[in-house]
C-alpha cells in the first residue's frame, strides 16, 4: 500500500515541481506540503492490524507502523511465542 502510494505520486509529478537548491534537486516547498499532507491522510486509514487484544483488531496504519518493532522485539526476546508481521497488510 505504502509503496504504491510513492510509486503513483512520483509518476504524477512534472519538472514543475522540483527547483534547483545548490545543485540539487529538491520539491518546492508548496508540494513539499502536499506530499506531507496526502501521507499524514494515508497514514490515517484504517487497517485490519490487531493492536491489542482487548481494543479489537483495526488499526490506523501510523499505529501498526510504531508497534510492529516493539511486537518484534518482544518475539525476539522470547515474551511471545509468535510474531504475525503487518507487512502483508501494508
Amino acid at each position: 500500500m505504502i509503496a504504491e502510494f510513492l510509486i503513483d505520486y512520483s509518476q504524477k509529478l512534472s519538472e514543475n515541481n522540483f527547483e534547483d537548491k545548490n545543485g540539487g534537486m529538491f520539491l518546492k516547498k508548496k508540494e513539499s506540503y502536499k506530499l506531507i499532507k496526502t501521507i499524514n491522510e494515508l497514514f490515517d486509514k484504517w487497517i485490519k492490524h490487531q493492536r491489542v487484544k482487548k481494543y479489537g483488531e483495526h488499526s490506523k496504519i501510523r499505529t501498526a507502523i510504531r508497534k510492529e518493532p516493539i511486537k518484534l522485539v518482544q518475539y525476539l526476546r522470547g515474551e511471545k511465542d509468535a510474531y504475525g508481521s503487518v507487512r502483508d497488510i501494508l
